[in-house]
């Protein structure tokens, strides 16, 4: 939360330089996305937790710039669907290092940072590709929904 607050420190909005006018083509930001990577790693019923604190760590960033004209919103994204629903709604299943399927049960995700214990730590699976990727390169989650609001023109 704290590294994204000083992140937007960074951005003089409306300020111009090298970067904005060759790459973004741009003075200005108008649209921010927050994406938490990889979502297919938690079990589907601890997502709705994930995008909360996900809105949580950004709201920093996000009050910097609350008297500018930016869209902002936030995301879980899968560019791969690498993982599948598990036994049990804390469970993942997923190909491990050594090729073999298995099941992962997890602790639920708080709702909140204030729920998060200090220094605590939340295991990610080693989950590797199946060999069935290509059915699942279309299964990804949330990319196309990133993609729309990035590249799509504000209503």
């Amino acid at each position: 939360k704290e590294t994204l607050s000083h992140l937007a420190d960074t951005f003089v909005y409306g300020q111009s330089n090298w970067f904005s006018r060759k790459v973004l083509k741009s003075e200005q930001i108008g649209k921010v996305a927050f994406v938490a990577t990889k979502a297919d790693l938690i079990p589907v019923s601890q997502r709705e937790n994930l995008l909360n604190l996900l809105h949580q760590v950004s709201e920093g960033a996000r009050a910097k710039f609350k008297d500018k004209p930016i869209e902002f919103e936030h995301f879980l994204v899968s560019a791969m669907q690498i993982t599948d629903e598990g036994s049990s709604a804390q469970a993942i299943r997923y190909t491990d290092s050594n090729g073999r399927y298995v099941e992962s049960s997890f602790e639920p995700i708080p709702a909140t940072l204030k729920d998060m214990e200090e220094g605590a730590h939340f295991p990610v699976p080693s989950a590797q590709v199946p060999n069935d990727y290509k059915a699942r390169i279309l299964a990804g989650k949330g990319v196309d929904r990133l993609l729309q609001f990035l590249l799509g023109k504000g209503e």
